[in-house]
């Protein structure tokens, strides 16, 4: 919890290196470019360049699809989000 609030660790997995999906502060970079505009995203409060790389960020309700690594086909609702 930071200041009271649920918190989610983003971790590259050890021994692989962080690349593409793996590549987790260039995906806390997303998250703090996307802050700036309407897109409803995570905040990130830390980020760790150390091995493995982390980033700590908001745990926000919802669910996360990922269809490229999740076998899900996008849905017209998926769209719509």
């Amino acid at each position: 919890m930071r200041e009271g609030r649920a918190v989610v660790v983003k971790v590259a997995p050890p021994g692989v290196e962080p690349v593409a999906h793996r590549d987790v502060l260039r995906q806390a970079g997303i998250l703090k470019a996307l802050a700036r505009t309407p897109v409803p995203v995570p905040e990130v409060f830390w980020e760790d360049a150390a091995r493995p790389p982390l980033f700590v960020m908001s745990r926000v309700d919802g669910e996360c699809v990922e269809p490229l690594f999740d076998g899900v086909a996008p849905t017209s609702d998926m769209a719509e989000r």
